[in-house]
């Protein structure tokens, strides 16, 4: 059984700006740092990775394991599955962290560890799905 959970997600946009005032005012979010020209927001149980890029277009997905031995087996699991391992673009796990691709293209991120984010006692609101578009759904099964 897989014992992962997302953890943030990470969208690309044009509108970086406008994008942040949004998810401070209305959703309550907090800047928490700035990797490169990015910025990091967060409220309790959610992060959100905002990069310049086009709009409208999840850039990765991250899900967190509850230690580094499970963060192993997955990659273990994965590289049996003959699947691609590619350096995480994620700025908020660690250097164990990796990422996949789906059929489709669409980049999750694998991690242990968010030693950069920080406990928020802002709005609640857990992240608890992704839904990406497909045309081609049996692989993504």
């Amino acid at each position: 059984m897989l014992n992962v959970k997302l953890h943030h997600l990470s969208f690309l946009t044009e509108n970086q700006n406008s994008m942040v005032d949004f998810y401070q005012n209305m959703m309550g979010m907090s800047k928490i740092f700035y990797p490169n020209d990015d910025v990091i927001l967060q409220a309790k149980n959610r992060i959100i990775h905002f990069a310049k890029g086009a709009k409208n277009t999840l850039n990765y997905a991250g899900y967190i394991t509850p230690d580094i031995e499970s963060l192993e087996k997955l990659r273990s699991r994965h590289r049996k599955a003959g699947l691609d391992l590619f350096k995480s673009p994620s700025p908020i796990f660690g250097d164990s962290a990796y990422a996949i691709k789906d059929p489709d293209g669409n980049r999750l991120v694998f991690g242990h560890s968010a030693e950069k984010t920080k406990e928020e006692s802002s709005m609640a609101g857990r992240m608890q799905h992704v839904v990406v578009a497909s045309t081609n759904v049996e692989p993504l099964i």
